[in-house]
């Protein structure tokens, strides 16, 4: 029997608050920072052959990594999320974005949170009849704002985006893991399903 399994990779960004006198663009010379990595705690988000829904429980609180397991019994993956906080205030929120669900069953997934979006929730739903997942992810567009400093001194304080890289695929059937690491979000997700893979 042909197993229906997946590839996945994900887009993770550093996500860096920034203090600029005037203007928030970011320049060329964004300050190192050490990032500390952690797995993925928590429980799973999902049974086999569940529809789900994940969003990160703090308002200020996003997808930060996420462990992922196959079952061949079940041809179906398991899913945990872990959510980091990013100093934002209230007026510092954008629009959200939903994709909606953005794939056919047995396809490609391909998605990019829109320009400073940040991933806050996932939804998946699964076909037995395919044995694969449909996905829809919300992203929240995280901005600049305006703030006086303790000399009456007007600043803006924006974040900005480096060091955005993709994960690695895994291999068929196999674990994905991308460890949570201070600073560092997922903004988005690649997927490929292959219905004849042994």
């Amino acid at each position: 029997m042909a197993r229906n399994t997946a590839v996945a990779v994900f887009l993770l960004c550093a996500v860096l608050l920034l203090c600029f006198p005037e203007r928030a663009d970011c320049g060329a010379d964004l300050p190192a920072r050490q990032s500390r990595q952690s797995p993925v705690a928590g429980s799973w988000a999902n049974g086999y052959h569940r529809w789900f829904s994940f969003s990160c429980a703090g308002w200020n609180q996003f997808i930060s990594g996420l462990h992922s397991h196959h079952n061949d019994g079940y041809e179906d993956r398991r899913f945990k999320f872990e959510c980091r906080n990013l100093t934002i205030t209230p007026e510092q929120y954008g629009s959200n974005y939903t994709s909606g669900y953005l794939n056919e069953y047995d396809a490609e997934v391909d998605f990019e949170c829109p320009s400073h979006s940040v991933m806050r929730e996932v939804q998946s739903a699964h076909s037995d009849w395919h044995m694969d997942r449909n996905w829809n992810f919300i992203c929240m567009q995280v901005g600049i704002a305006p703030w006086r400093n303790s000399l009456g001194l007007h600043r803006v304080v924006g974040f900005c985006w480096s060091g955005c890289t993709w994960s690695q695929y895994n291999d068929w059937d196999d674990d994905v893991i991308i460890p949570t690491a201070d600073w560092t979000f997922i903004t988005g997700a690649r997927s490929h399903h292959d219905n004849t893979y042994e």
